[in-house]
């Protein structure tokens, strides 16, 4: 799924992350998810892509599969 710079908060508090937590997960500083959440920074394409890759993967594992229905 494909997601914007200007979604992860909203994504991050669907699945019930703090910003440490998200940040743990993508690898990269509590302080960068707050700074681009707040639109004080761009983020590299690299770290950008391993936060929203990390939220990919949340949705995944989240995502009711019609074999458990």
């Amino acid at each position: 799924m494909l997601h914007t710079l200007d979604q992860i908060k909203a994504l991050r508090l669907k699945y019930h992350l703090n910003q440490k937590q998200l940040a743990d997960l993508a690898g990269v500083s509590q302080s960068l998810i707050a700074k681009i959440e707040a639109a004080k920074v761009d983020p590299s394409f690299t770290k950008a892509k391993q936060i929203l890759d990390s939220l990919d993967r949340l949705h995944e594992e989240k995502e009711i599969k019609a074999k458990e229905l």
